[in-house]
């Protein structure tokens, strides 16, 4: 995954293949084999792909043009062609000598920008109105996109890590299997904070790509997000991942607290119905438990640390204090 050399700012792309709709992609590869056209993985003038469908009009008009180039040839052989005259005999070539080819059809091919990246990193993104992925030479260039999803990020072998880095990695780290590299990790957490929208219904025909909540974090381990908010505290999800990170917020599940929530007063706000959580020591030996048939009013529990908690069918549970 790399980067063209460009301005700055220009946004690369190329098209995604896992799409559904298939024969728009598959017109535009015959269409590129037919006229010897250049690769469409990149394209030095953005506005020459305009991320498909609409561009198909201007193929046509080329391609008609150079159709009827060649029908405008092949017809100088008949009377038609010619006025009422005889066609010239056409030269025989000479022993040992190749004959001359016209050109005046065929379109030289035109070499694609050898791709780099850039100093550091570059960001691949499915993006919501586009047919391809687009790439991007930074977070800020993401960001700016606001219709990012599906980010995933390749980090330069030269690349040395900064302090920062380090840091957010050095946070992260535990929530990876531990075979990962340092830079495997931070192009991870940066294709995460490239992210601006929700993926919840990608793939659908009324996939929109609503703005990312709380709710697209909370199966997320913590310290991976707060290795995120380390790494990129300026990215627009920084005010839906702070909650889940600080385990303010969590969802029902099995939880060790000091560990994975800190502990605390938790309450689930408005009506609870057929609701069980459990608080539990060391060995699982039950500490707390209840099953709430009907709260019209919600539920309140406090844990501390070193305890587990369960909780099923609850919803949300939300510290106050």
């Amino acid at each position: 995954m790399h980067l063209p050399d460009s301005a700055p700012g220009t946004r690369w792309i190329r098209p995604i293949r896992r799409h559904a709709d298939r024969s728009r992609w598959h017109l535009l590869v015959e269409l590129r084999n037919r006229t010897n056209c250049p690769p469409l993985s990149f394209c030095q003038n953005p506005s020459c792909i305009n991320r498909l469908g609409v561009n198909v009009s201007r193929l046509h008009v080329v391609f008609g043009i150079v159709i009827a180039a060649a029908l405008l040839v092949g017809c100088g052989d008949g009377d038609a062609g010619t006025g009422g005259r005889q066609p010239s005999p056409a030269p025989t070539p000479s022993s040992g000598a190749h004959p001359s080819t016209s050109t005046a059809a065929i379109s030289t091919p035109v070499a694609a920008p050898s791709p780099t990246l850039g100093p550091d990193y570059s960001i691949e993104c499915s993006t919501v109105d586009s047919f391809y992925e687009v790439i991007f030479g930074s977070l800020e260039e993401a960001w700016k996109d606001g219709k990012t999803y599906f980010c995933e990020a390749s980090v330069l072998p030269t690349y040395k890590l900064t302090a920062s880095d380090r840091k957010a990695i050095g946070i992260a780290k535990r929530s990876y299997s531990g075979k990962e590299s340092d830079k495997e990790i931070l192009a991870d957490l940066l294709g995460k904070c490239a992210e601006t929208v929700s993926s919840e219904g990608a793939g659908t025909d009324s996939f929109e790509g609503s703005p990312l909540a709380v709710a697209d974090f909370l199966r997320w381990d913590r310290r991976l997000l707060m290795g995120v908010l380390a790494l990129c505290p300026k990215t627009p999800a920084a005010s839906k991942i702070r909650p889940v990170a600080s385990s303010e917020v969590f969802e029902d599940g099995n939880r060790l607290v000091g560990r994975d929530i800190e502990s605390g007063t938790y309450r689930i706000k408005g009506e609870v119905n057929e609701c069980y959580w459990e608080r539990s020591g060391k060995n699982g030996d039950i500490i707390a438990n209840k099953f709430v048939t009907y709260a019209p009013s919600g539920v309140t529990v406090t844990l501390r640390n070193g305890e587990g908690f369960t909780s099923r069918d609850c919803g949300l549970w939300t510290r106050v204090r």
